[in-house]
């Protein structure tokens, strides 16, 4: 790690630094340390990376999107992990996603919208060039597609749909999250003036793998 001109005082330093950063990476929120869950307890969705699904070197932060998500909250960052800092996440709390584990529900409102110009505008162009959205639980990386355009449509405006409802289907082993899946639904057309009512569901569903082996 250091070379012979460099002293041994300031290598020691050097690797103090190294180790305080790396505990730092490391250091998550809640049960997210642990992966250990109560029944009832409070499991947390992250607003991870978005942008086009053809070009994943153009990324953008979850808060850049059209969306309300993250209106009226404060914005929270996540102390990314080793793995999650290399890969350019810039984690953002969602806390208007209520998900205790083991306890399913069928559709909780998240927010309401009304579209703008502007932002009709924004989602269209997002929808014809395949963006997604991409979501963390417990460590573990999600990633679904703003919307689609309905084919056979004469007019082009008209065939943008955003998806409104997203439907978390979680994996887990006694007190271990492993796997979590999202069905993205109930498209609404993409026009200035459109009301969306965003919602969302949870289905928990056990599973016989490992926690060691979820990402095999």
């Amino acid at each position: 790690f250091c070379s012979a001109s460099v002293t041994r005082t300031r290598c020691a330093y050097a690797m103090r630094l190294l180790w305080i950063f790396l505990g730092l990476a490391i250091g998550t929120q809640g049960d997210e340390k642990t992966h250990r869950y109560d029944q009832g307890e409070a499991v947390v969705v992250w607003g991870g990376k978005v942008g086009p699904y053809h070009n994943p070197h153009e990324t953008y932060t979850y808060d850049s999107m059209p969306l309300c998500d993250l209106e009226g909250v404060e914005t929270e960052q996540k102390s990314a992990t080793f793995g999650e800092a290399l890969a350019g996440h810039n984690l953002l709390k969602l806390p208007k996603f209520q998900i205790k584990f083991g306890e399913g529900s069928l559709s909780t409102e998240v927010c309401t919208k009304t579209l703008s110009n502007e932002d009709a505008e924004s989602l269209s162009s997002m929808i014809d060039e395949h963006w997604y959205t991409g979501l963390h639980v417990d460590e573990l990386p999600l990633y679904l597609l703003v919307g689609f355009a309905e084919d056979g449509r004469a007019d082009r405006a008209q065939a943008r749909m955003v998806f409104t409802h997203r439907e978390f289907v979680i994996a887990k082993n006694e007190d271990r999250i492993i796997s979590v899946d999202v069905d993205p639904s109930s498209p609404v057309q993409v026009s200035p003036g459109a009301s969306l009512r965003f919602t969302y569901g949870v289905r928990w569903v056990e599973s016989s793998v490992a926690f060691e082996d979820r990402f095999q």
